[in-house]
């Protein structure tokens, strides 16, 4: 038996990281290309004439201590071998594998590393692309996911790879890559802290068509655009994810600056959008670097009724106001765009629907990964105006639009995902005090009695008119108390994937929510009210029986048993739900944008 070469063996150290080589000589030694059933040893009969089938092969034509070749392949490949390895890291490991089966005499090292044509090495805690990676003369496809890697250099890149994906790192820099680098025409790194691509211009850059740049810290539109059209190849693009994908001109600048763009985020570039975005590169030097995210909450239902007394009469105080209104979080650093509404219903200021958390993240959500700003940015609580309870609805028709300049703030906003809160807020409402003053008018004591008591001065109440209960404008309120009846936490990350409007259907407690039990419509039913705007409530149609009213449909059912009431009670709550979008400004042509320009500043272009 001839034993496996141990040259290529390592022992990788987990507490300081490995390097891509280390992880692949682990990878080949798991392959066994040197022991059974690969290899050259005593289990195999080479001098055994060729058989076609496995049931042709019985202990009598062969040697019980050797196996036949297609015995060997088979212990490879069968799902219920022991020898059956996964060698997802490659397809051509597999390969290797069954030449050293066949032909196991040119299984070397040198044989090896001319091997591969393609590497995964995935979630492998790889720090680094070591110089011993130049040994895969015919490397072409490179995949480093899922690691630690901060830096990388060119020079340590095999010569005719074409293709380098290293997504999800810990890359900042990529002054390393000007010098090198093999011409590459796929190159991924996604999810990884870039802040710059200004080394991209570099020539060595010439033949890329595919470049991921998505989910990095990207804020610069001019910069990237400029840096970009030095890439004469490119056809398909990955920015989103980005700060500067928020940015309303953002497809459209990357478009009309990049005229060889098939691809941008995943999204077929169309010669409408060609001709439709034509000259907007031009102006992204005078666009404001800023987002535009306009909120609409238009319902919530499923709230349960609140007993409570919210008639003003004289002999029951204090009386209870209960107004429910729908809070979101969200940047604290952005201004509110005014809207144009009616006179009768001026648009809120910032101060009336802001409120300061003392916490505004939850410990766990102030964990930072390694590499991340240590900085948490402050979270605003927003909401909307708190109204009274209905039984189809509470409809609140709140529309709010933010500008907001710190785009790589709201961009980490929404990749977390915006938190839904629906709240009570309860409110005691009492008389005021009456006022019984000691001493007369102009500081003097009020006059005494002959028996020397001093005359107390009352006030004189004016006498309630008849037939008018007392307002609440009158009296005093208490501070609210709030309580959160239900919050949900939605997922918002579509809005960096290129999309424009989201709808989300929040689920804030109550009972289970089936999709397609509630109608999601926006617009509030028809109710018909009298002419003082109230509602008028549905009539009640007594059964009648040969002309008479039937009395047992009009009395109240005081013989309910005691099943039946455990009936009621058994019955599961309704679930509590808030429908609303998310919105974020895109321009969808030159001329939009012109015409946003004109609303601000008429005389800006001429």
């Amino acid at each position: 038996m001839v034993g496996r070469d141990t040259s290529m063996s390592m022992v990788p150290d987990p507490r300081n990281g490995r390097s891509a080589h280390q992880v692949y000589t682990q990878l080949v030694k798991q392959l066994c290309l040197w022991e059974f059933p690969c290899g050259i040893g005593s289990w195999r009969n080479s001098a055994a004439p060729r058989v076609d089938t496995f049931s042709a092969v019985t202990l009598k034509d062969y040697d019980a201590m050797t196996e036949q070749l297609e015995t060997l392949q088979h212990l490879v490949h069968d799902s219920k071998s022991p020898w059956k390895l996964d060698c997802d890291w490659s397809k051509d490991a597999l390969a290797l594998r069954e030449l050293a089966i066949r032909k196991p005499e040119l299984i070397t090292n040198l044989f090896i590393y001319r091997w591969f044509r393609s590497l995964r090495i995935i979630d492998e805690n790889v720090i680094e692309i070591d110089e011993k990676m130049l040994q895969f003369e015919n490397l072409e496809e490179l995949t480093l996911s899922v690691n630690h890697i901060d830096n990388i250099s060119g020079y340590n890149l095999p010569p005719k790879l074409t293709s380098l994906e290293l997504f999800g790192n810990r890359l900042t820099l990529l002054s390393n890559l000007t010098q090198g680098v093999p011409p590459l025409n796929h190159l991924g790194l996604g999810s990884n802290l870039i802040e710059s691509v200004v080394s991209l211009r570099s020539p060595c850059w010439n033949k890329l068509v595919s470049l991921d740049l998505s989910y990095n810290r990207l804020d610069d539109l001019t910069n990237v655009v400029n840096t970009l059209t030095s890439l004469s190849n490119l056809r398909s693009l990955l920015l989103f994810g980005n700060p500067l994908s928020l940015i309303p001109s953002y497809r459209g600048a990357v478009i009309d600056a990049l005229r060889g763009l098939f691809s941008l985020d995943d999204v077929a570039v169309t010669a409408d959008e060609k001709h439709g975005y034509r000259g907007l590169s031009k102006y992204t030097d005078s666009i404001p670097k800023e987002a535009r995210v306009t909120v609409n909450v238009y319902w919530v239902k499923g709230i349960p009724k609140q007993e409570s007394n919210t008639e003003a009469t004289p002999d029951v105080y204090p009386i209870i106001e209960k107004k429910y209104y729908v809070q979101y979080n969200f940047p604290s650093n952005m201004s509110v765009v005014t809207q144009k509404e009616s006179e009768s219903n001026p648009p809120p200021t910032l101060t009336d629907h802001l409120e300061e958390t003392d916490n505004p993240l939850d410990p766990e959500d102030q964990a930072q990964l390694p590499g991340e700003p240590q900085s948490q940015p402050s979270i605003t609580n927003l909401r909307t105006k708190g109204l009274d309870w209905d039984e189809d609805g509470i409809f609140f028709s709140y529309k709010e639009e933010y500008a907001v300049e710190d785009l790589e703030i709201l961009r980490d906003h929404i990749k977390s995902g915006v938190k839904i809160s629906v709240v009570e807020e309860i409110t005691m409402l009492n008389p005021p005090q009456p006022v019984t003053p000691s001493s007369g008018k102009d500081g003097r004591k009020s006059p005494r009695t002959k028996s020397g008591k001093s005359k107390k001065e009352v006030v004189p109440e004016k006498p309630a008119k008849k037939g008018k209960k007392p307002t609440t404008e009158d009296l005093v309120r208490s501070q609210p108390d709030r309580v959160v009846l239900g919050t949900c936490d939605m997922d918002t990350n579509e809005l960096l994937e290129g999309k424009q409007t989201i709808r989300l259907v929040c689920h804030c407690g109550g009972g289970d929510y089936i999709p397609g039990t509630v109608v999601l419509d926006t617009e509030p039913p028809h109710i018909e009210t009298d002419k003082k705007g109230k509602k008028i409530k549905p009539k009640k149609t007594p059964s009648v029986v040969s002309g008479k009213k039937d009395k047992k449909s009009t009395k109240k059912d005081s013989t309910r048993t005691e099943e039946d009431r455990q009936s009621i009670e058994a019955t599961p709550p309704s679930p509590i739900i808030v429908l609303m979008d998310f919105n974020v400004l895109k321009w969808s042509s030159t001329s939009e944008y012109r015409k946003y320009c004109r609303k601000l500043k008429p005389k800006s272009l001429t």
